[in-house]
């Protein structure tokens, strides 16, 4: 990769790009004398500035030094969004689940309840603060939207044809979430790859030293393969924006 020139046609000081990055990140600290607003800009143009610059977050740890890593540490923690008093959630749960993990940067995790005496099963995400919350939050309107979309087409009451259009219907989901990362503009790409490269280095560090693995879903068959073909088109309809449902 080229390395970017300055106004002046010179190559920037990597020293003095990686000072100013610390002193952004310090600015969007918690512990930061500056708005919400002022800590998110500051965040922002630091995680821009590593983009442009090629500069990785463990570059600029090794630049801050120990005394620093916290400032810039992504602080991660698990968060429950939903449980149920069942063995295990329906295969459709797990491709809503797989959509939200896409759009937010969070991994989704289950703890599955195997005896008799244990038919709890709880679905979490982790990742940042601010991302877990909205994943929880949109996971639940999300595995709404699935179900009512699977009554209105074949009627109240639950069958295995509402649960084959909730397959498909899901799958659209997460196949269309995908395609909203790939199509991304090449700055947006570069910008969001380096956080979320940050992002799941500190998630698997924390479901290492948590001791937690992640749970996929059982494969199964569909029932109805009509159902599971309408699922998937009107699935293409969902709309799967994020901020907005936040506000």
């Amino acid at each position: 990769m080229n390395t970017p020139e300055s106004s002046n046609g010179t190559a920037p000081n990597k020293d003095k790009i990686l000072d100013r990055i610390l002193k952004l990140f310090k600015l969007g600290g918690e512990d930061a004398n500056t708005t919400e607003h002022e800590m998110m800009a500051a965040i922002t143009k630091a995680k821009s500035l590593m983009a442009q610059y090629d500069l990785s977050m463990a570059d600029v740890e090794s630049k801050a030094g120990v005394a620093h890593t916290q400032e810039i540490a992504i602080k991660v923690e698990k968060y429950t969004a939903y449980t149920r008093k069942i063995s295990d959630f329906a295969p459709y749960d797990y491709n809503v689940a797989s959509a939200v993990e896409t759009l937010t940067s969070t991994r989704a995790i289950v703890r599955r309840g195997c005896k008799a005496w244990d038919r709890l099963s709880i679905m979490s995400f982790v990742g940042s603060q601010v991302d877990v919350q909205i994943a929880a939050e949109i996971f639940i309107i999300f595995l709404e939207s699935v179900r009512r979309a699977a009554r209105q087409t074949y009627g109240p009451g639950w069958t295995g044809s509402h649960t084959s259009y909730a397959l498909g219907f899901s799958r659209r989901m997460y196949d269309r979430s995908r395609e909203m990362v790939r199509d991304l503009t090449p700055q947006q790409a570069s910008t969001v790859a380096l956080v979320v490269r940050d992002k799941t280095t500190a998630i698997n560090r924390w479901l290492a030293d948590n001791t937690t693995q992640e749970t996929k879903a059982r494969r199964v068959r569909v029932a109805d393969g009509s159902a599971y073909s309408q699922g998937y088109v009107d699935g293409g309809a969902m709309d799967l924006g994020v901020k907005h449902r936040m506000r």
